[in-house]
C-alpha cells in the first residue's frame, strides 16, 4: 500500500523543522527484514547508521543510538530472527570505542527474558515476536532509565514511581501534538499517519502542560 518507510526520504525536513537538541535513534528491529544475516543488508544498515549521525553532526544535534529489543521467537526450532539483531547490536556497542553514545538495550533485555523464560518457558514479552506488552515496555524503560539517570534508576519500582498517572496523560497529551504537527509539516509518504496542526501550536500546548508535568506534585 505504500514503498518501505525509509528514514532518510524525510529526515532533512524533520530535522529542519524540529532543530533537536537530542536525537535518541533506535533502529534494527525492521532492518533486517526478518530474513536469514546478509552481509549487503548489514552493509546497508551499517551505511545508514552513518548518515544518520552525519545528518545529526549538521544540525548539531546531540545522538544516542539505543540498540533494537529483541525478537522473541517464542522456542521455536530453526532461523531465529534474534541472531541478526544481536549482530547489529554488537556492531553498535563496539562503536562506543568511538566514543558513540549506545544504549545496549537488546543485551539487557535479553538477559531478562532469557532469566524468566528459565522459570517459565513459555513466558513472553512479545505475543507476536515483535511488539512487547506492558510488561515489556516497563522492562525497556528501567534500562533507558538506568542508562541517563544512574544514580536514580534503583529507586524506581514502577512506572507511578516515576509518573503518576495525570502526568503521563499529559506527556501523551503532548507526544500526540507533536506528532500530529511534525507528519502536517513535513509530509511522510506512507499513508494515514496522524497528522494535524502546526509545531508552534504544539509548543504552545506543551508551555501550557509543561508546569503539571514537571511539577512536584
Amino acid at each position: 500500500r505504500f514503498p518501505r518507510p525509509v528514514i532518510f526520504e524525510r529526515l532533512e525536513r524533520v530535522l529542519n523543522k524540529a532543530k533537536p537538541d537530542l536525537i535518541i535513534a533506535c533502529y534494527g528491529m525492521n532492518c533486517g527484514i526478518f530474513k536469514p544475516f546478509d552481509d549487503a543488508r548489514f552493509d546497508r544498515f551499517k551505511n545508514g547508521i552513518l548518515r544518520l549521525r552525519a545528518a545529526a553532526a549538521q544540525y548539531n544535534s546531540e545522538l544516542v543510538h539505543v540498540t533494537s529489543p529483541i525478537y522473541d521467537n517464542h522456542g521455536r526450532s530453526g532461523f531465529n530472527y534474534d541472531t541478526v539483531l544481536s549482530t547489529y547490536s554488537a556492531w553498535l556497542v563496539n562503536q562506543r570505542k568511538n566514543g558513540w553514545n549506545v544504549v545496549d538495550l537488546h543485551s539487557n533485555m535479553r538477559k531478562t527474558v532469557d532469566l524468566l523464560k528459565s522459570k517459565n518457558p513459555k513466558f513472553t514479552l512479545q505475543k507476536d515476536k515483535v511488539h512487547p506488552n506492558k510488561e515489556g515496555h516497563w522492562i525497556l524503560a528501567k534500562i533507558l532509565i538506568q542508562y541517563f539517570t544512574p544514580n536514580g534508576a534503583s529507586s524506581v519500582k514502577s512506572r507511578n514511581d516515576l509518573l503518576t498517572p495525570q502526568k503521563r496523560s499529559l506527556i501523551n497529551q503532548r507526544s500526540r501534538a507533536y506528532q500530529k504537527a511534525i507528519h502536517a509539516e513535513t509530509k511522510p509518504l506512507r499513508p494515514g499517519v496522524p497528522s494535524g496542526g502546526t509545531l508552534e501550536l504544539a509548543e504552545e500546548l506543551a508551555k501550557k502542560l509543561e508546569p503539571t508535568i514537571y511539577g512536584s506534585k
